[in-house]
């Protein structure tokens, strides 16, 4: 069965949405975002990914909760989120 670090490799559907492809709790909450108020996106402004989300900021009023920050492959598919 895959795992989720497939989604470093960009196993994503025909939608372009992650596939959870592990029932591995302990992955998937590395994942998970706290209680928040708020997002914020940002896009890339050109190469790879050009035009997609590029990173996803949740605030809890003003503090920041955490970062998705998402990377494109040449064919503009994401590559690797990370969460800081």
């Amino acid at each position: 069965m895959p795992e989720l670090n497939d989604l470093e490799h960009g196993k994503f559907d025909s939608l372009n949405r992650v596939k959870i492809v592990s029932t591995d709790a302990a992955k998937i909450v590395q994942f998970a975002i706290g209680e928040h108020s708020s997002i914020t996106l940002t896009y890339v402004p050109s190469g790879n990914g050009a035009g997609e989300i590029e990173t996803v900021v949740y605030h809890l009023d003003l503090v920041i909760v955490a970062t998705l920050t998402l990377t494109y492959d040449a064919s503009n598919r994401v590559v690797t989120v990370t969460k800081s």
